[in-house]
């Protein structure tokens, strides 16, 4: 009797480690779910402000590209009246040559 009394306490003790450790287990899982989600979080955060950044950046370039092409269509037209300026002065030479 005494014999089945020790082994029922033993297995006690066993069980009783046992379940330590699984809460011990347990908890080290919580933690490391929370800090993954406290990582996921940031990344979610990060991600948004790149597509914000992006965005921003592609605003920039279609801005950019606009006045360029702004500058490109100034500059046709400044070479288009230098050349009409070109030839009424050179008219005008010949006109007073004669």
């Amino acid at each position: 009797m005494y014999a089945l009394l020790q082994d029922a306490r033993e297995n006690a003790k066993t069980l009783q480690a046992s379940r330590d450790e699984l809460d011990k287990s347990l908890k080290e899982a919580d933690a490391r779910l929370k800090q993954v989600t406290f990582e996921k979080s940031s990344l979610e955060g990060t991600v948004k402000e790149t597509k914000d950044q992006f965005g921003q950046l592609q605003s920039s370039k279609q801005a950019a590209e606009q006045g360029l092409q702004k500058a490109r269509d100034e500059l046709a037209e400044a070479q288009s009246a230098r050349e009409a300026a070109e030839r009424a002065l050179a008219e005008a030479k010949k006109g007073t040559s004669q």
